[in-house]
């Protein structure tokens, strides 16, 4: 509602969402729990726009982990859902998955060896900086993180990683890996507790790395002195069907609900 429906009521986007539900280009997704609602594409709504992708070595477009998507989709966007910097750029991974390399920015690595979750582009002085951002809910077997590691370590084109954990003592734990393995190397690797990043969300403590103490709007606004005034990845993480009750609901079961 507040990307692409600004100035309307929650009420009128909702049900605009609601028209293109009928018409079949989206559908709700649910996890197996249905405390997880989410709008998705369907088949139909994909090839509507597929025409206007570039040539994909890979044709698909559903998430396979609606919990892990739905958080790397709140982390990329976070404070620059409304609007990016100027010259600031996004590589999400359903790019880096679906796109041939060449149609890829020239700014990213151009290696299919490992696939981050996406990449920022920063604007910093003069430049840009690279940010891969790795969203980690499950430990993955040890040689994943020091492939990755190795990774980030021979293509120094990415200036920073940021790693949302689930936990503190992962977080930690990574930490040491990466400074058993790469030594000074290892500050890039900034590492956030996934409790902080829901609670807090760009404003959320960096726990490990080089920005250390600092928050992840200081990581991806370097040099910026003024912190985020809404915290869109809230707003992002809620999975409510809908942003309002619907009286006639209450009023005939005494309880708030919408279908």
């Amino acid at each position: 509602s507040a990307r692409f429906f600004a100035g309307r009521s929650l009420a009128t986007a909702y049900t605009r969402l609601w028209f293109l539900k009928k018409g079949g280009f989206i559908h709700f997704q649910s996890d197996s729990g249905g405390s997880i609602f989410t709008w998705t594409l369907t088949k139909f709504g994909f090839s509507q726009i597929e025409t206007k992708l570039p040539e994909l070595k890979e044709a698909g477009f559903k998430c396979e982990h609606m919990d892990h998507d739905l958080l790397v989709t709140a982390a990329h966007l976070g404070e620059w859902l409304l609007e990016e910097p100027i010259g600031a750029d996004f590589v999400t991974e359903q790019e880096l998955r679906r796109c041939y390399p060449e149609s890829l920015p020239e700014w990213i690595p151009q290696s299919q060896r490992h696939r981050p979750d996406g990449y920022w582009r920063i604007p910093f002085k003069e430049g840009f900086l690279a940010v891969a951002l790795e969203v980690e809910l499950n430990r993955k077997r040890a040689s994943f993180y020091t492939g990755a590691a190795r990774f980030y370590e021979e293509h120094n084109e990415v200036s920073r990683v940021l790693w949302i954990v689930n936990g503190q003592p992962f977080a930690r734990a990574l930490a040491e890996k990466f400074n058993a393995y790469l030594g000074s190397k290892a500050v890039i690797h900034n590492l956030v507790a996934l409790k902080d990043f829901e609670k807090f969300g760009w404003s959320a403590p960096i726990l490990f790395g080089a920005e250390s103490g600092k928050t992840i709007h200081f990581l991806l606004h370097p040099g910026s002195q003024t912190a985020p005034k809404h915290v869109w990845t809230q707003a992002l993480l809620d999975t409510r069907k809908c942003p309002h009750r619907s009286k006639i609901y209450e009023i005939s079961t005494g309880g708030p609900s919408c279908n």
